[in-house]
């Protein structure tokens, strides 16, 4: 076999990039709406509206930090956030709190439970495979709500799985509505 007709595989560094990238584009995508025209989604910890895309967007909030591997990439611990609250207040913590106890208990109590865990040192690890399960979850998951809003989440090619998969973002927009979780 020509070693140009081989499949790169991902290191397990290179996996996480594209992971992280992944879960941020498509959470910061759930929920948005159309106002004025321009697609919008609402920031939990303050409640600005802000555009998905370009200059001043809605970013990937994380509620525990990246840092703990074991949250970092459950869609319960990353949601909107303008880049106020991400960037300049530092996940804007104490009202990110407060909306995740009201709107998603359960979750909260789960995803605290893990950082306690990784604090100890006794969080699960993730292996590449698992890895790699995820992140095609994640990639499905994406393609749905682009199919669903018409919206064009990946334009990068490392998002690309197949010929297949490039002509959904082609497609024209057909609905516009708000994806609700």
């Amino acid at each position: 076999m020509a070693a140009s007709s081989k499949k790169k595989t991902l290191n397990d560094k290179e996996l996480s990039t594209r992971l992280d990238k992944l879960v941020q584009t498509v959470q910061r995508a759930e929920g948005c709406f159309i106002r004025d025209g321009q697609w919008v989604a609402v920031c939990r910890t303050c409640g600005r509206v802000a555009p998905i895309t370009g200059k001043d967007s809605i970013q990937g909030g994380h509620y525990i930090p990246r840092g703990c591997r074991c949250t970092r990439w459950l869609a319960a611990n990353v949601h909107p956030q303008c880049n106020r609250c991400n960037g300049f207040l530092n996940g804007n913590y104490l009202m990110y709190a407060r909306w995740m106890q009201k709107h998603l208990p359960e979750e909260n109590e789960r995803l605290l439970d893990l950082f306690e865990k990784h604090k100890k040192g006794e969080a699960p690890k993730l292996s590449v495979i698992e890895k790699r399960a995820l992140y095609n979850r994640w990639l499905l998951k994406g393609r749905k709500l682009e199919e669903m809003t018409g919206l064009q989440l990946f334009n990068d090619p490392s998002h690309n799985t197949s010929e297949a998969d490039s002509k959904i973002q082609k497609k024209p927009q057909k609905q516009h509505f708000a994806f609700i979780y």
